[in-house]
């Protein structure tokens, strides 16, 4: 079976209000988690000691797109103080991840 490529951005309108703020630490962690799964999931063995296939592709370009979107949540806020608060939020994912091991 062949992996589709899964896409970080959110599925909400344009014209919502939700804001990566307004989102826990634990549900974002939740969420990363679970679309991970799906990947993991599907990794073939053989793929992934040869490095090579779909699946281990899908799952670099996974975390690229979250390596993006992080940078990207963090450098979008107006002033320091927002940039810092998003930064300490993905901190906060960051140990919620662990946690979850």
């Amino acid at each position: 079976t062949e992996v589709r490529p899964l896409h970080v951005s959110p599925q909400w309108k344009s014209q919502s209000n939700v804001q990566i703020r307004d989102l826990s630490p634990a549900f974002i962690a939740n969420q990363l988690t679970y679309y991970e799964s799906i990947l993991h999931k599907q990794l073939d063995f053989q793929e992934l000691i040869s490095n090579k296939g779909t699946t281990v592709s899908s799952i670099t370009s996974w975390w690229n797109q979250v390596a993006n979107w992080t940078s990207s949540c963090i450098l979008v806020e107006p002033t320091a103080k927002a940039k810092k608060t998003v930064l300490k939020l993905f901190l906060s994912v960051a140990e919620q991840l662990v946690d979850q091991r």
